[in-house]
């Protein structure tokens, strides 16, 4: 039995392909103010539309049955603010609250860092996370996945005096700044990141160009051959915005490889 979630990926995604309305997901996002980022949660049913007016512009938009109203029996009572670390919760546990990290996490952490007045080493020592995951955190690369480091990341931004909570991860509230400028932002600083993802990798792969063949057996038992694809065309169509929104419809691949370090 599909999850609340999956029957609303489902049916969106089905929608959004037959309609003629919104040419992409940023159309929709300038139509309708609601993030991309949050309306690619939703497609790919990795977050469920909580949020009622979030939800209702979606209901009025596409029309489905879907986005109908929920009942929820408690909700998390909200507030954004640079001079108190206070949030009023109801019905929620901490380790619930602290899961919920925002998507704008690097911009948000890149600003408590220089607040702290920390280099990245420091914080890193300060707050027990590796410095190669903080900067992955930073960068935008990954988020925290374990609780150890879901916690350290809430305390920087709570001891910064950014408090998060959950409507602010749904709706995306914005903090001192634009939304196209911090979508800008944000899209600058992952380009950067897969930049640096790429030369790295050149580099690594170098060794493989000139190494034994049985070298080379251990790469291709080591690094699955499907992750190389799905990358591979994935980049491909990062430059073909028609193509793209096309193969992002049907793409429902998970990487099979692993990273041990969180």
């Amino acid at each position: 039995m599909s999850s609340p979630k999956e029957t609303e990926a489902e049916a969106f995604r089905k929608w959004f392909f037959s309609q003629k309305t919104y040419t992409s997901l940023s159309a929709m996002e300038r139509a309708l103010n609601i993030t991309k980022d949050y309306l690619h949660l939703i497609r790919d049913g990795k977050r469920r539309a909580a949020d009622p007016q979030l939800r209702q512009k979606l209901k009025e938009a596409t029309g489905l049955r879907a986005f109908d109203p929920i009942m929820v029996e408690s909700r998390t009572s909200v507030s954004v603010t640079t001079s108190t670390k206070e949030t009023r919760t109801t019905g929620i546990s901490d380790v619930q609250r602290k899961k919920e990290l925002p998507e704008n996490l690097p911009i948000l952490l890149e600003s408590a860092i220089k607040k702290l007045r920390l280099t990245l080493k420091e914080c890193s020592q300060k707050y027990e996370i590796k410095l190669n995951s903080l900067k992955k955190y930073k960068g935008g690369i990954r988020k925290p996945a374990s609780e150890k480091n879901i916690s350290a990341v809430s305390n920087i931004l709570n001891d910064a005096g950014l408090v998060i909570s959950e409507e602010d991860v749904s709706a995306k509230v914005k903090i001192q700044e634009p939304p196209v400028a911090r979508a800008s932002t944000i899209a600058e600083t992952k380009a950067r990141a897969v930049i640096r993802l790429l030369i790295s990798l050149s580099n690594e792969l170098e060794f493989f160009k000139s190494c034994a063949e049985d070298e080379r057996r251990i790469f291709k038992k080591t690094v699955p051959g499907q992750d190389v694809g799905y990358i591979t065309t994935l980049l491909r169509a990062l430059y073909d915005e028609d193509k793209f929104q096309k193969w992002l419809f049907f793409s429902t691949y998970t990487m099979k490889g692993k990273d041990s370090d969180d």
